[in-house]
């Protein structure tokens, strides 16, 4: 096979993958380990101790609730770290002297982006579990796609973030059919995070 088509289809095949699979590269937020959050509901033992084994929802103030302990604030921390301050509680306050915890998340709250506009399938789309954030790309595939009115150089992200307490709004714009086809200016291999809550707007393309 000719030098040049075998790179082509080797630049072709990895192009693919990179459209439906979730980078592994040091700029991905899903890099990150799943951190506990406000709703997710944990069953949560405690090894030689069944007594003391239980189903908590973590409230609003990010804590679960635990049988001798009480109040644990536990949100925002990876399972591992979680276990770890559980049982550094069981020590601190004398119940146990070497207590092995376990966390496993039960339920995961709903975690949302809204898509507006021409997109075949827009409504809400929910994140899949234990996924910090997914690419701008993969996103629109796993919608359906596009329609044939849409414009996919102007799709309009807005975002709400927190910042010196208060609430900032941001509204990005991006060009997916660069994205798509890998030729974005800045960088060949460059993704568009989305987040949850992220609401997603494809404009309507001039005719």
């Amino acid at each position: 096979m000719p030098y040049k088509l075998t790179n082509y289809l080797l630049l072709l095949s990895v192009s693919f993958i990179s459209l439906f699979a979730y980078q592994d590269e040091g700029d991905s937020p899903n890099q990150e380990v799943y951190r506990l959050s406000v709703s997710d509901t944990l069953d949560i033992e405690v090894f030689n101790e069944p007594d003391l084994s239980v189903m908590s929802k973590i409230d609003r103030t990010g804590k679960a609730r635990l049988k001798l302990l009480g109040d644990v604030k536990i949100a925002n921390l990876t399972l591992n770290k979680a276990e770890e301050v559980i049982e550094q509680e069981y020590i601190t306050q004398r119940y146990l002297r070497n207590p092995l915890v376990r966390i496993t998340v039960v339920e995961y709250v709903p975690r949302e982006v809204m898509i507006l506009g021409e997109a075949n399938r827009p409504g809400p789309f929910q994140f899949p579990n234990e996924v910090k954030a997914i690419g701008i790309v993969e996103l629109i595939s796993r919608i359906g796609g596009f329609n044939d009115l849409a414009s996919k150089k102007a799709v309009k992200v807005t975002r709400y973030i927190q910042e010196g307490g208060q609430t900032i709004k941001k509204v990005f714009t991006v060009n997916v059919k660069e994205l798509m086809a890998g030729i974005s200016s800045d960088n060949a291999d460059k993704k568009f995070w989305v987040y949850p809550d992220d609401i997603i707007y494809i404009p309507e393309r001039f005719l």
